[in-house]
């Protein structure tokens, strides 16, 4: 819900600025919902004993760090690879791709989630890079848009 809100935020952005509606913004933004749904994923790593313990149901209590990990992975990669993927089949520009440079970012993250994933306060780097592969994201896009 969160990753959808989002994306909904940059195309309703979108359409303030530009009168109309077209599925090319709404195609080539949906990695950066992807990539917000991640930031909450690893920063409720850490909090997912305390929510156990009283009673709440969160994503990451329900898979267990592990799995939770295994799921940012996958989140990570299809959010990049769903710019390639834009491109692809024409519903993105070239210049989209420019987003995925901080896929190394969102890679680190995921193999520090992965080797730390049941040691808490080992994952504060991860959740750095998570932050900065997220906006990172979002600015180099908005950067291959603006110049590219």
């Amino acid at each position: 819900a969160v990753g959808a809100a989002w994306w909904l935020v940059v195309l309703g952005t979108y359409y303030v600025q530009r009168g109309q509606w077209q599925l090319e913004p709404a195609f080539s933004t949906l990695g950066f919902g992807l990539l917000v749904v991640n930031l909450l994923l690893i920063n409720g790593v850490p909090d997912a004993p305390a929510d156990a313990s009283v009673g709440k149901r969160t994503l990451v209590v329900r898979l267990g760090a592990r799995r939770a990990a295994w799921l940012y992975l996958a989140l990570a990669l299809l959010a990049h690879a769903w710019l390639g993927l834009g491109v692809l089949l024409q519903l993105a520009p070239a210049r989209a791709l420019w987003g995925v440079v901080t896929l190394p970012l969102a890679l680190g993250a995921a193999l520090l989630l992965l080797r730390h994933a049941e040691q808490a306060q080992r994952l504060r780097p991860a959740i750095g890079l998570t932050i900065l592969s997220a906006i990172g994201h979002a600015l180099a896009q908005g950067a291959g848009l603006v110049w590219g």
